[in-house]
């Protein structure tokens, strides 16, 4: 048997890097998770065996375990070639080769490395890449801290003698040359710059020969600590899954960076937990991403996710953090992200409680939807008004640019057009005890132009205007969405969209109201009259355009889903739309019984009779700038009010930009500086 004491050199470097990173001593179990899934591995190694390699862990492509072609010709899709080029079988075949040993595995996961070095030919720094590679590629196929690639896929095999020194010592001349080129080409922003560095780290901390890249590597990586995360936390990119990512590779280096001083890593212990506040934020109740642009959109998982809430506590402690400037979920669980502009509300951390999310979002590059104030909904174990996240990466497909879309997003569309990339203004955030209350504006115009990975047509002749949004929640009961559109040009059609889950779902269209019929959970979604003449429709797998649909996958799968469209058209001024959003269990939709309230001139005013016989009273400048007035039984000068009546009696109250709140003769709220503020009988 040919020596291999190259590799099991190898192994003890890795196993060590592994150890001060706080990894698993197991090398089957990378960052944080347990490893490959032996049944799925099992359906990997049969594919192999098979000369097929499993896309997207699903579908078998064809390629043969020689002359393998590895421009990723064989199927089109983006994803293809990326896939097929970082190697992602050789986890899976040492997760079954540990479990049944032998060494059919190691000899196919060699042939096809060796395969791929004898098409590529030697990498240099100038040499062109071959044809369905690119870096992002390459720092994942080498390999990198917490992730597979060549050489933590085969460190298993150590003990076979099938990856003998002759050969690791080619693999090891090919990796040299790729670093180089890697160095050359460095990318100069976002997560492939993070990935380049992370694989140059990991090279030149176990590998032999490529110690050079050490010291660039770590301050590289110390730099982009600095830049690409923000003082929030959120990772620049403003992206749950890929903020996830970052999140558990800085928590890596930064335990690296403890054990091994030299590295003058660094990272600020503050700043990481604040990754992981915003990790734990982002999720649904469930432990799920809520589909917040290039993320995966929320599906029902049997199986459960990772307690995130419970993982940041533990480096919470690791790191030793504590006072007044750390958060405390389990007190305080809604979290305003500034730098991110995202708002993630909810009322507890079980999987029934209540999520909403209020997508403000600065602009954060490729990964970014067209989704300026969208909100999201779930309560009571599911998502019930969706963001559709991640429809397919193939842009050749039509399903891509749309998912991206404004249309396809729980926010205003004018002329069933999309936003631009220009940020919205700083949302105004108010986190309160029994209420949540966020208003920011979007004053970037709406074009035709269709955004893949960028506008390669252009934006096209489009119309300037802004978009005003509200949102208030009353906790425990429902929201309200007040929405302010103007566009620069009149009898121009606008709509707000409000994207339902798939399945049956009921419609009063006369009474400007729609509803779910689910089993369980489900919302009424239903406007109130702001002056604005609306018509309801809904669409529900349409083609031309695509209006109504939810991703099933991220390969392009799709399924009709009802979306809901409130229209109307412009009139050259500001239009007024008010939404009400209310969760409820069962079949039973909530009755309620509108009544407009006499108001001063500019003012809006509703009275909302329940069915289960609360009052609530509603009052509102629509641009939220001037005082109310008298509205009905209620006199403040606040610029929104809200008051929740039982048998007659006030119980609670909100004012917003205001001083005082009368109802009738009782004063709920005197306040001696102007404000927003909460009131409640119990108090």
């Amino acid at each position: 048997m040919a020596q291999a004491t190259l590799l099991k050199r190898i192994r003890t470097n890795i196993l060590r890097l592994r150890r001060d990173a706080g990894l698993s001593a197991d090398p089957l179990k990378f960052g944080s998770t347990s490893g490959p899934d032996l049944p799925l591995a099992r359906r990997w190694a049969d594919a192999i065996r098979r000369g097929c390699v499993l896309f997207y862990d699903r579908d078998e492509v064809h390629v043969g375990l020689r002359g393998i072609d590895w421009s990723g010709a064989h199927r089109r899709h983006q994803e293809w070639p990326a896939q097929l080029n970082r190697f992602f079988w050789l986890p899976h075949l040492a997760r079954v080769h540990a479990a049944d040993g032998g060494d059919d595995l190691p000899r196919l996961a060699r042939a096809t490395i060796e395969d791929w070095m004898d098409q590529r030919g030697p990498y240099a720094a100038h040499r062109p890449m071959g044809a369905g590679d690119n870096t992002l590629n390459l720092s994942i196929r080498i390999g990198q801290l917490e992730r597979w690639g060549w050489w933590n896929g085969i460190i298993g095999y150590a003990d076979t003698g099938v990856f003998d020194d002759a050969f690791v010592a080619r693999m090891l001349e090919s990796t040299a040359g790729q670093l180089e080129f890697l160095r050359a080409h460095l990318a100069p922003v976002g997560n492939w710059r993070i990935s380049h560095l992370n694989c140059l780290l990991f090279a030149g901390l176990a590998l032999p020969g490529c110690r050079k890249h050490r010291a660039f590597a770590a301050a590289g990586l110390r730099e982009t600590f600095l830049r690409q995360v923000e003082p929030d936390g959120a990772h620049c990119e403003h992206t749950p899954n890929y903020h996830l990512w970052m999140t558990e590779l800085y928590t890596t280096l930064w335990r690296l960076g403890r054990a091994h001083r030299d590295l003058a890593l660094g990272l600020d212990s503050g700043k990481l937990l604040r990754m992981w506040d915003y990790a734990v934020a982002s999720m649904t109740p469930d432990g799920q991403t809520a589909g917040l642009h290039d993320s995966h959109r929320w599906k029902p998982d049997a199986k459960g996710r990772a307690d995130w809430l419970a993982r940041r506590e533990a480096i919470r402690r690791e790191a030793g953090l504590r006072g007044a400037s750390v958060w405390q979920p389990r007190r305080a669980p809604s979290r305003f992200f500034p730098d991110a502009g995202q708002l993630f509300l909810r009322d507890g951390w079980t999987s029934e409680a209540t999520f909403l999310l209020f997508d403000a979002s600065r602009w954060g590059g490729a990964h970014g939807h067209l989704s300026r104030l969208a909100v999201s909904l779930y309560a009571g174990g599911r998502m019930l008004l969706y963001d559709p996240g991640i429809c397919t990466y193939e842009m050749s497909d039509p399903f891509a640019a749309h998912g991206k879309s404004t249309p396809a997003h729980n926010t205003i569309t004018v002329n069933d057009w999309s936003q631009n990339a220009a940020n919205p203004d700083r949302p105004e955030v108010h986190l309160l005890e029994r209420f949540a209350l966020a208003t920011a504006t979007y004053a970037g115009g709406w074009f035709p132009g269709k955004y893949t990975w960028r506008w390669a047509q252009g934006l096209g002749l489009g119309h300037g205007g802004a978009h005003t949004r509200t949102l208030l929640w009353i906790k425990g009961r429902y929201a309200v969405v007040l929405d302010q559109v103007e566009v620069g040009a009149a009898d121009v059609p606008f709509a707000a969209h409000w994207q339902f889950p798939a399945g049956p779902h009921g419609v009063d269209a006369t009474g400007y109201r729609a509803w779910t019929c689910g089993a369980a959970a489900n919302v009424l979604v239903q406007t109130l009259d702001g002056g604005t003449p609306l018509t309801l429709s809904v669409h529900e797998g349409r083609t031309e355009p695509l209006r109504g649909w939810l991703p099933t996958d991220v390969q392009g799968g799709r399924t009709p889903a009802p979306q809901l469209a409130f229209s109307g058209r412009s009139s050259g001024g500001p239009q007024t739309l008010v939404t009400l959003l209310v969760p409820f269990h069962g079949a039973t939709v909530p009755e309620v019984a509108v009544a407009a309230l006499p108001t001063e001139r500019g003012a809006m005013g509703w009275e909302l009779r329940w069915g289960d016989g609360a009052v609530d009273f509603l009052m509102l400048r629509p641009g939220l700038d001037l005082a109310i007035g008298t509205c009905g039984p209620v006199r403040t000068d606040g610029t929104l009010a809200f008051v929740a009546c039982r048998r007659g009696r006030p119980r609670q109250a909100l004012l917003h930009a205001g001083f005082n709140l009368n109802l009738g003769r009782r004063t709920l709220l005197a306040a001696a500086r102007g404000g927003t503020y909460e009131w409640s009988a119990q108090a």
